[in-house]
């Protein structure tokens, strides 16, 4: 009986094609689908959003995963996470939440809490620290690590040049120390 198996698929008219891509058009995952995903979406509409929802949840879980493990070789790439084990590297990814700045907007100034470390996934921040100057760091780059160790003010003013997207990881108590455990 299994193999015999066909998933239904409703086919949607144009309006309810496009109340089904608003939707969502706020969920993480479709705002980062690549060009090939996004011409994949645009096929998608072409067929009256025919998709069955077995397909639908394969596709979904394929680009989480992918999200994932792209998420893990950032982090990787931090020197004082490299060397963490699976377990605590898939906890810290799950701890994290993927932020958008749009270009002169203001992430953080000096003297404001600091309470959230950021690993660059795409674009440009300008960060100007009082003793070591300004520097404009890029994909692949950190900065706020000193936030989720230490209760102190920020020392350096850090504003984005391009639009840019980022992970972040707070320093809230509850989030932490669930995913992290104590980090002082």
């Amino acid at each position: 009986m299994e193999g015999n198996f066909v998933a239904p698929v409703f086919e949607k008219s144009d309006e309810d094609v496009e109340f089904l891509l608003d939707a969502l058009a706020d969920n993480f995952v479709f705002n980062t689908l690549d060009e090939f995903e996004l011409e994949t979406r645009e096929c998608l509409r072409e067929l009256r959003g025919a998709v069955d929802q077995v397909t639908f949840r394969k596709l979904l879980a394929t680009h989480t995963i992918q999200n994932d493990n792209q998420t893990k070789v950032v982090l990787r790439k931090v020197p004082f996470l490299s060397d963490l084990d699976d377990e605590f590297m898939n906890r810290i990814a799950d701890a994290l939440t993927t932020v958008h700045y749009e270009s002169g907007e203001v992430i953080f100034e000096r003297g404001s809490e600091g309470s959230v470390f950021f690993v660059i996934q795409e674009g440009k921040v300008e960060y100007e620290h009082k003793k070591r100057g300004i520097k404009v760091l890029g994909p692949g780059d950190y900065f706020g690590e000193q936030a989720i160790v230490k209760n102190e003010p920020r020392r350096a003013d850090a504003t984005a040049v391009k639009d840019m997207f980022m992970l972040a990881l707070s320093r809230d108590a509850h989030l932490s120390e669930r995913f992290l455990g104590p980090l002082t």
